[in-house]
């Protein structure tokens, strides 16, 4: 993992990292430090394979116009993954091909919602046809090549169950251009948590959410009209005991690197990513990786001791 830039320049309604609302350029490394890590990791470590940790890597057109500039230029070829914002790409459509020179193997698109009304809610108001358009324009020439995870929330102000469920169908079917996804309920902190907090969870009821009972210490047990906390997660363990969810979702983009490390080539990991796979089939690839990490935890501890 290596870290380009801290904080986003977006400040979500449900999010809840630090640095939230950041302004452009800010918080970001000198990119002349940047280009000489990048090549003391290959001399000293033979890396060429990174996870960028940015809350968005492609948070605005000139800081991918400088990473492409610095990637493109080294004496050596690297790969990496990343999180990035969809619409941002749907703003600047030259990003698809300066990211994919730059060396972009896999983005994760915390997406959220199809829905654009409760998108404009959470400040991704991007709406159903522009995303679909956006990831098919992406697929046009990243398909087989670039891994796109997106994420989304069960659970956002007026979202229904009826949407989150049309959602689902969606990504498992064959017209979603996205390689893995994932649907996870909407996480609301406690007040006195210590940790950051997002909107929704400072002002409920401006949202339209009423508040309950604490649960395990640490998240909210919260209700609106439409769904409650603990309908999300029933819907969520729904659909991760699905076929359709394993037939698509072998792991995700940020898994690439955790993957090689285990002693496999990145073309032959994607190439198992990107192929079409029974619900058993995916099981069982995610078996052999849980023995391979097993074997490499028993001979570091071997070695250490």
């Amino acid at each position: 993992p290596l870290e380009v830039a801290r904080g986003c320049i977006f400040k979500c309604s449900f999010c809840q990292y630090d640095l939230i609302g950041k302004k452009k350029h800010e918080y970001i490394k000198n990119y002349d430090n940047l280009r000489e890590e990048l090549i003391q990791n290959y001399e000293l470590f033979g890396t060429t394979h990174y996870l960028f940790s940015d809350d968005i890597i492609n948070e605005s057109i000139d800081k991918v116009r400088h990473l492409h500039h610095i990637f493109t230029n080294l004496p050596f070829k690297i790969t990496w993954t990343s999180y990035a914002r969809l619409d941002l790409i749907w703003k600047f459509p030259e990003m698809r091909e300066l990211l994919q020179e730059a060396g972009a193997t896999g983005l994760f698109f915390g997406i959220e919602t199809m829905d654009a009304n409760v998108g404009k809610l959470i400040g991704k108001g991007l709406g159903k046809d522009r995303i679909v358009n956006t990831l098919n324009y992406l697929n046009e020439t990243w398909k087989d090549n670039i891994i796109m995870t997106g994420n989304f929330i069960i659970g956002l102000p007026q979202d229904t169950e009826k949407n989150i469920y049309n959602t689902f169908e969606w990504l498992s079917s064959n017209e979603c251009p996205l390689d893995a996804f994932d649907l996870i309920p909407l996480n609301l902190r406690r007040l006195d948590d210590g940790r950051p907090m997002n909107d929704i969870a400072m002002h409920p009821e401006k949202y339209g959410y009423r508040t309950k009972e604490v649960i395990n210490g640490k998240m909210l047990n919260w209700e609106n009209n439409n769904l409650s906390f603990e309908r999300a997660i029933e819907i969520h363990e729904d659909f991760k005991s699905s076929e359709q969810f394993y037939q698509k979702n072998l792991v995700g983009n940020s898994w690439l690197g955790r993957i090689t490390n285990l002693g496999y080539k990145e073309e032959e990991v994607k190439k198992l990513i990107f192929k079409k796979k029974t619900a058993d089939e995916s099981q069982n690839i995610m078996s052999e990786w849980k023995e391979k990490t097993n074997e490499k935890i028993n001979l570091y501890k071997k070695e250490i001791i």
